[in-house]
């Protein structure tokens, strides 16, 4: 018996039936019977291959004996009569160096293929046939096992960042975008949103008195429109999207195709415990536009990129993200613009590629960029703030406080892996220019910063996620047996348990708050129901956490005179709504 690695091949240039050099031995056992009460045809065709034209020399031989002449023997075709019935380990001669150069073996071609084509069934359980795109299949295979491995994780992180949308109420911002803008403070008389000519001049008032980012506080007032559970759900969605685009990305940059589970988890677990401020960026309805959806707009243009070849017909989707991508913040959308220009200007310079697509996505958006900056809202209030080498000196200091605060672990986990991985490996050219991009807009998105007038830390988002992309690339190169190393194993199912005994905390302090502003939701609506316009309410207690959206976000102040009050009074209709500390904290949170 034969095994034959080109055996299965189809290709007009191949052979079946072929000179087989005999190289070793290997052992095999039959699943079932080997004996003629099977189809003749099929075991004439199994002594025909077994012993004469694949001359091996040996049919059926048990291990110990002589496996007999090699593979120079003169093919010669006869029927010879199998042994009766029997299961047992056999000795098989495997095959290499083949050739079709013999008068009979082409002769008696046509013969083994249409034997083979018929009866290749019974042979199955005798011989393990290898493919020619059996390589194809495991990879198949191990691509089909790896998504069944990470749906249970995708389902799993959604349900957990649903639970903390579902506790987490307006707030700050949020009752401003609830109506026509017209200003910082209600002006009436209020208006809301009831069509897209609205929607339009809000956000052209919106751009002209207060703020340059037209796309976030778009899609802001559209959710302010709708019930809030319409956008707890899409929001995490979003974040499930952010997590699998930043495991993407760092597949790719790693020359990975697909993410891992393990890379996948690891994705989420950096979301975690790195984003800046999660409750406002995350949850917090305007802020998690403003930071996490928006960062979904530029790094899938920044992946596009990098890793897309669209053509000219075919590239409009990612000239319409070009658009969005610059629309989205003033640090981290000109840091992209920048490096995505360098990598199209070095495929020009080096490599003499045009990709017009790209570059009509790379002028889009600069020019959705240049609407930002040229936003006379943003200047106004730029304009309030002092400027001067003092206070650039305060924003560097800033920075390097965020920096260190947020990603000093990362920065020298970082290190510690490129040193790892490449202290032996060589960098190839195409991934080191990459991954020096990638760490150009961090750096970038970090220090532009300097010129801003204040630096809350949800600014830091962007700089993040940018940091976090080039310590994901570097774990997906390592392989599943360091990965299985005792001590890493040992760290990353740690982390895995402080995640989940945060989350548990998270979603008490989260779920307090919520439980007090239920609270004060009840009281105003007691007090409509008795005719009262005016309410006095008791203020929110101090959140314990980041991961709290209440978490020195503008809130219910004292009095009726701030301007959140204000907003507040006018989305439940109320004259005045007033606020008020309560002595005893405990008591209100019950």
């Amino acid at each position: 018996m034969m095994i034959d690695h080109y055996f299965t091949c189809r290709r007009s240039g191949h052979s079946i039936c072929h000179i087989v050099d005999t190289l070793q031995c290997i052992e095999i056992e039959a699943t079932d019977d080997i004996g003629f009460r099977y189809q003749f045809v099929g075991k004439l065709f199994i002594t025909v291959v077994q012993k004469y034209i694949l001359a091996a020399g040996h049919p059926f031989q048990e291990i110990g004996k002589s496996i007999g002449n090699n593979d120079s023997r003169i093919l010669v075709l006869r029927i010879k009569k199998m042994p009766q019935p029997q299961r047992r380990a056999y000795c098989i001669s495997v095959g290499s160096h083949m050739g079709n150069n013999n008068y009979f073996i082409r002769t008696f071609q046509p013969l083994g293929k249409v034997v083979y084509f018929s009866y290749n069934r019974p042979m199955s359980t005798i011989i393990p046939i290898q493919k020619v795109n059996s390589r194809r299949r495991r990879k198949a295979m191990e691509q089909k096992q790896k998504g069944r491995h990470l749906l249970p994780i995708l389902l799993l992180v959604f349900i957990g960042i649903f639970l903390l949308n579902q506790i987490t109420l307006y707030t700050s911002d949020d009752y401003t975008y609830h109506f026509f803008f017209k200003g910082e403070y209600p002006i009436a008389p209020l208006q809301k949103i009831e069509s897209l000519s609205d929607l339009v001049t809000s956000q052209i008032n919106h751009w002209t008195n207060l703020n340059g980012r037209f796309l976030a506080h778009t899609l802001v007032q559209l959710f302010m429109q709708v019930d809030k559970s319409v956008f707890n759900l899409f929001n995490s969605l979003a974040f499930l999207a952010l997590g699998w685009l930043l495991a993407s990305f760092a597949s790719r940059l790693a020359e990975v195709s697909r993410p891992s589970p393990f890379i996948l988890v690891s994705s989420y677990l950096y979301l975690w415990w790195c984003l800046p401020e999660f409750g406002k960026t995350a949850l917090w309805l305007s802020g998690s536009i403003n930071y996490l959806w928006s960062s979904l707009f530029y790094l899938s243009w920044f992946y596009a990129i990098l890793f897309w070849k669209p053509r000219l017909k075919t590239g409009l989707p990612l000239i319409l993200l070009g658009l969005l991508a610059g629309a989205t913040n003033e640090n981290t959308a000109p840091a992209i613009i920048l490096s995505c220009g360098l990598y199209l200007g070095y495929l020009l310079l080096r490599k003499k590629e045009v990709n017009l697509s790209k570059w009509l996505s790379l002028g889009l958006a600069i020019f959705s960029f240049y609407l930002i900056l040229s936003s006379p809202g943003s200047h106004h209030r730029a304009s309030k703030t002092t400027t001067g080498l003092s206070t650039m000196f305060h924003s560097l200091m800033e920075v390097f406080k965020l920096q260190r605060y947020y990603l000093l672990v990362v920065y020298l986990l970082v290190a510690a892996l490129f040193y790892f991985i490449y202290r032996r490996e060589k960098l190839a050219r195409e991934e080191a220019l990459k991954l020096s991009l990638v760490l150009l807009a961090h750096l970038a998105s970090a220090y532009v910063l300097i010129s801003s007038p204040e630096t809350p830390g949800r600014v830091f988002f962007g700089p993040s996620l940018l940091l976090g992309l080039l310590l994901i690339s570097q774990l997906s190169k390592l392989s599943p047996s360091k990965i299985a190393i005792p001590p890493l194993r040992l760290a990353f199912f740690s982390l895995l348990l402080a995640t989940a005994v945060s989350y548990v905390f998270v979603f008490y302090d989260n779920f307090k708050s919520y439980r007090q502003v239920q609270h004060q939701y009840q009281m105003i609506q007691e007090a409509k129901a008795q005719g009262h316009r005016t309410v006095t309410i008791p203020m929110l207690s101090e959140a314990a956490t980041l991961f709290n959206p209440y978490h020195t976000t503008a809130n219910l102040g004292e009095g009726d005179e701030y301007w959140f009050n204000q907003w507040m009074a006018a989305y439940f209709e109320m004259d005045k709504i007033a606020g008020v500390k309560l002595e005893n904290e405990k008591s209100h949170q019950e």
